[in-house]
């Protein structure tokens, strides 16, 4: 998300990827359109969408400007009904004295034609007939609610942490919706490698991580452990998904560069090379990953993956350049420079110091020529 007066790289960015705004999900279930938060942006996000539909309630999840200050901008929907506004009681509260002209009895014409519906944790409701539970969130120490809709859809934001009770909760969802701030942590929010944890114990089918620059690190350790495996064209199936997903192959390349060096981190210095790390990934995941992986080969990965993304803003073909790159880490002998032979020969040492014998190259005296 680009901040005011920031000129780096990412706020600075002409890719649309790089210009997110503030968090609002607006969800399609089998019989409700539910909107998830309205917040300062939902008039640019509902204008890009291009969508004006009935919308058949609002799940706020606490009452953070960022979350609740696109409510005024809900008058057009007005058009097809009243607005339920679902809320806690305390973030019930500071709508009403926030936007008193829209909950008094007698409101002036065009104000926006919404209502409060007060919740409770853990008290399941009804939007039409799709069933919502609202569960308990700790926003550093501000309480606020998730969601659990439908019984398969799990939305937490802003979470640092939760009770016990809301993790049995969320257990058995297809999808969980989370957010993880950045790498290093947070008074109020979850990092990437906390919210990664807390995802892992909910068990969903599948995570999204939002509210963060770096989205999908579940998926560039899946492709790591790919290329630990020599798994070239699971590897590639992967990274072809993730392009098609929108996935620039110059971010996925950095990822894969942090995660390798991470993975050396944790090699070379296992006890005290933790302070060292990005905190994008798990110590027990770098660990697990690293048990049976040689160092050279470590450097080696990290340097050709640093070389391939060096070289990307000047190739006219990046996902080719990117998939030979795999390619190159799942298999060294396919990479020609000298670096890559040494750790043939090194790999070559190694099977003879551990008892391999080599295969033997046939040489003239053991081929006989038939004279048929």
């Amino acid at each position: 998300m680009p901040e005011i007066g920031c000129t780096c790289p990412v706020c600075t960015s002409t890719d649309p990827r790089d210009n997110r705004l503030r968090a609002s999900s607006l969800l399609h279930t089998d019989d409700a359109v539910i909107l998830i938060d309205c917040g300062p942006d939902f008039r640019e996000q509902m204008l890009r969408a291009s969508s004006f539909e009935k919308i058949d309630g609002v799940l706020v999840t606490h009452e953070h400007y960022d979350h609740v200050g696109g409510l005024d901008d809900l008058r057009p929907f007005g058009r097809f009904a009243d607005i339920p506004i679902y809320s806690d009681a305390y973030t019930a509260a500071h709508l009403r004295a926030r936007m008193p002209y829209c909950f008094v009895d007698k409101v002036y014409p065009g104000v926006p034609r919404i209502y409060l519906q007060e919740v409770e944790a853990g008290q399941v409701f009804h939007i039409n007939r799709t069933e919502v539970l609202p569960l308990r969130v700790m926003h550093g120490r501000l309480p606020i609610l998730g969601y659990r809709i439908g019984g398969r859809l799990g939305y937490i934001t802003d979470m640092h942490m939760m009770p016990e009770e809301s993790y049995e909760q969320l257990k058995g969802l297809d999808v969980l919706v989370m957010n993880a701030l950045r790498p290093k942590p947070h008074p109020t929010h979850q990092s990437i490698s906390e919210a990664l944890e807390a995802a892992g114990r909910i068990g969903a089918k599948d995570a999204v991580l939002d509210t963060l620059g770096l989205a999908g690190s579940t998926q560039t350790l899946q492709l790591m452990r790919l290329l630990l495996a020599r798994e070239s064209g699971d590897a590639l199936a992967l990274l072809d998904q993730l392009y098609r997903g929108g996935k620039d192959v110059t971010a996925l390349l950095g990822e894969l560069s942090d995660l390798c060096r991470d993975m050396t981190v944790m090699k070379a210095a296992p006890e005290g090379g933790a302070a060292l790390l990005s905190g994008v990934y798990d110590r027990k995941s770098l660990s697990d990953m690293t048990a049976d992986v040689p160092m050279r080969r470590l450097l080696f990965m990290t340097d050709t993956i640093q070389r391939t993304a060096a070289a990307l803003p000047d190739s006219i073909r990046q996902r080719t350049d990117a998939e030979l790159c795999l390619l190159r880490l799942c298999d060294e002998s396919l990479c020609g420079d000298p670096s890559a032979l040494e750790g043939r020969v090194s790999a070559l040492e190694d099977a003879v110091r551990s008892g391999a014998a080599p295969a033997r190259r046939p040489v003239a005296e053991d081929i006989k020529v038939s004279n048929d």
